[in-house]
């Protein structure tokens, strides 16, 4: 018993001494930023994905479901697709791209997932829609591919949520998808709640 006890405490002064000497040093810099650009008026913009060299794919828009590209060497933002139809939302700055990801990429083409909230088919609820795209780098076309995920149950529209529908690419045909509780009164109810909650 006293050996174990000299052991563990041992153990324990060894393991502060070397975590004191191996200190991290923290360098922090400031950067004052002299110009900034913001667009009011629910335009939207907080989907963003970079790709390997360096170009970006940006979700929002005026109608919040438009996909972009950007070119940071010349700075030309080009709309290259609009993802939620004007029936399927309302005019409201949650109904827009929540989130992009890489699934695979080369000079030529994109193979990518967009999530986003739309009107159910009666306008009276909000899914969310996980969406696979294939993007021609070369004639800057999307084409719809499939949808991955409509979310069910269908869930009032006050519920609807800027952060449904993030996720992670895991590989080239799997993401690790967060839904959210979307604010569902019977989120308690396994059968109910379909895939909130997840």
């Amino acid at each position: 018993m006293i050996t174990k006890l000299l052991i563990s405490t041992l153990t324990l002064l060894l393991l502060s001494a070397t975590a004191a000497n191996s200190a991290e040093k923290l360098d922090i810099k400031t950067l004052d930023i002299s110009a900034s650009s913001t667009n009011g008026g629910s335009q939207r913009g907080a989907a963003l994905a970079v790709l390997a060299d360096g170009s970006l794919l940006l979700g929002g828009g005026k109608s919040g479901g438009e996909l972009f590209t950007y070119n940071i060497e010349s700075k030309s933002l080009k709309k290259i697709a609009t993802l939620i139809s004007p029936n399927r939302r309302i005019n409201d700055s949650k109904f827009a791209i929540n989130d992009i990801g890489i699934l695979t990429q080369s000079s030529s083409a994109v193979k990518l997932l967009v999530s986003y909230p739309r009107l159910g088919l009666e306008r009276n609820c909000v899914e969310v829609v996980i969406e696979q795209l294939d993007f021609n780098r070369l004639t800057q076309k999307v084409k719809r591919v499939s949808n991955w995920l409509i979310s069910k149950p269908c869930v009032p529209i006050s519920a609807v949520q800027h952060t449904s529908g993030r996720f992670a690419v895991i590989d080239q045909s799997s993401a690790y998808v967060t839904i959210g509780d979307l604010g569902y009164p019977q989120i308690s109810d396994r059968k109910k709640r379909g895939d909130l909650g997840s």
